[in-house]
């Protein structure tokens, strides 16, 4: 059995999703489905003989959990799905700065950063708790949007949930959209003399 070590170590386990899966399973099916993922997690894809091995024996319950490819190849779909989303928030990092300036920059963005005020607490308004305001910034946007502005609150976090995305500022976001959707029927010009200084401001610091 090949036994490679994964950059990460650490498994994602939802234990609901697994008292579900291993219901009907008696005591060692349940060690065996557990040993085959974890032979999955740190080598990939298994053949037949190595879940075998994993298994300690051929198991229908146990085998019927898995998805075998057009290669004859076992994988766990769920599993597949958490490593390629960990290994494709791990690319949007961006990479460590090298160079003599980069300690002392670091240090004078600490330092500025430490200076600043503290920020207005932020507080969420929908149910699935991913769009964040201050009330601050809340009251800025009831005034500018009206009674339209739940429901616009309501767009921006289902947009989120359904592609995976998340903004620097909800109220930005949220103001960029609505004068999208209600545009002046001036040229340019005319849009800038209608925002005030501060939120443009604002909107220049946050998209």
């Amino acid at each position: 059995m090949r036994l490679e070590a994964y950059k990460n170590p650490s498994m994602p386990f939802y234990p609901l999703e697994f008292l579900a899966q291993i219901a009907f399973l008696n005591g060692e099916q349940v060690k065996g489905y557990m040993k085959i993922l974890c032979y999955m997690y740190l080598n990939g894809r298994l053949k037949r003989e190595e879940m075998i091995t994993a298994c300690g024996k051929y198991d229908e319950d146990v085998f019927s959990l898995f998805t075998e490819d057009e290669k004859g190849l076992f994988y766990n779909e769920k599993m597949e799905f958490e490593i390629m989303k960990r290994e494709q928030l791990k690319a949007k990092k961006p990479s460590s700065t090298k160079g003599k300036g980069s300690k002392s920059k670091r240090k004078s963005a600490v330092h500025k950063e430490n200076q600043e005020e503290p920020q207005e607490e932020k507080r969420t308004y929908t149910e699935n708790g991913n769009v964040l305001l201050t009330d601050k910034e809340y009251n800025k946007l009831k005034d500018t949007v009206g009674e339209e502005l739940d429901e616009l609150i309501e767009r921006l976090s289902l947009y989120m949930l359904s592609q995976d995305k998340n903004y620097k500022s909800h109220y930005a976001t949220l103001m960029t959209w609505y004068r999208r959707d209600h545009p002046s029927p001036t040229k340019s010009y005319g849009k800038l003399e209608s925002m005030c200084n501060e939120d443009i401001s604002y909107l220049k610091n946050n998209l």
